[in-house]
């Protein structure tokens, strides 16, 4: 995970190691993956196309989701940080720490 740059899934990792690891299995990368994210040191989301993991991020984040070529871009938990203290405001406690919005990139929008 130390050298993956950005999300990466069970699948693409598993193929990484498997000619270095041949007794590894795709359910153990996937239960050590979950174990991670247990513990912290992943976080685990779905972007649209199954799940994918990441190294936990000291900096908060969120991302948009391109629904028609899947692209994903970075928002800032600065745009996003407002809106959740609006909910707590209202008495919602927030526990979730990655908001993900799908749509259409400007790209995709022009086609």
């Amino acid at each position: 995970m130390l050298n993956q740059p950005d999300h990466v899934s069970a699948e693409t990792l598993y193929n990484q190691l498997k000619d270095d690891l041949p007794d590894l299995s795709l359910s153990t990368v996937y239960r050590n993956l979950k174990a991670l994210a247990d513990a912290g040191k992943v976080s685990m989301s779905d972007l649209g196309n199954g799940l994918v993991f990441e190294r936990v991020n000291l900096v908060p984040h969120h991302h948009l989701v391109c629904l028609s070529c899947h692209s994903i871009q970075t928002l800032s938990h600065e745009m996003v940080d407002p809106l959740f203290k609006a909910i707590e405001a209202n008495g919602f406690e927030v526990a979730t720490t990655h908001l993900c919005i799908y749509g259409l990139c400007s790209r995709c929008q022009r086609k």
